[in-house]
């Protein structure tokens, strides 16, 4: 008897754990549920503001610009024409190197009355300076040119060859004094801040 009931409590603890097997084994294994935020795509950070910088103003007065490059563009074409006055004579053109003498002096006498009526600014002082000068070398050289065609006078021409070569140095400074505005941001378009050298 005693033997059937061990036998009997080893068969009923044999069943108790293959019934807990089979509990476990029919159980679904517990899995942490996904985070609801894991499927959001991430955040995008705020856009970062920034300032739009403002543009630098111009280091001259008020109007100056204009003034100087209206004085500055009749000083170029007088420029020019010192250099085409030769030109015509080679070309034996004493007609056209007239017309142009007289050209010379009313674009010399003009840009200097301009030039005087830049406003001041003191970075500006030089160039002003030098262009007063080519002005007034550019005006004697269309006199004498003129004297020289209509009169006949050989001397007036030797004397504008010789302003002519006078006035190289002044371009030479006043092409230097340009670049320095020029890279201020000075801009008198359509002409370029470089004068003609005869």
């Amino acid at each position: 008897m005693r033997f059937r009931s061990a036998l009997t409590s080893v068969g009923g603890l044999l069943a108790l754990a293959m019934l807990a097997a089979c509990s476990e084994a029919a159980a679904p294994t517990l899995r942490p549920s996904p985070s609801p935020t894991a499927s959001l795509p991430p955040a995008t950070s705020a856009p970062t503001l920034r300032a739009t910088p403002r543009p630098t103003p111009p280091p001259w007065p008020q109007g100056w610009d204009e003034a100087f490059c209206t004085a500055f563009g009749e000083l170029t074409v007088a420029q020019e024409l010192v250099v085409d006055i030769p030109r015509a004579l080679a070309d034996e053109a004493p007609e056209d190197a007239l017309l142009l003498a007289r050209e010379l002096r009313t674009a010399a006498t003009e840009g200097r009355e301009l030039v005087t009526g830049v406003p001041e600014w003191e970075e500006a002082l030089e160039t002003l300076t030098a262009l007063d000068l080519l002005a007034d070398i550019g005006g004697r050289i269309g006199r004498q040119y003129v004297r020289f065609l209509e009169e006949n006078r050989p001397a007036a021409r030797a004397r504008a060859e010789e302003l002519s070569e006078e006035m190289g140095p002044v371009v030479e400074e006043a092409n230097a004094t340009l670049e320095q505005l020029a890279s201020l941001g000075l801009d008198c378009s359509p002409y370029d801040l470089r004068l003609e050298s005869p």
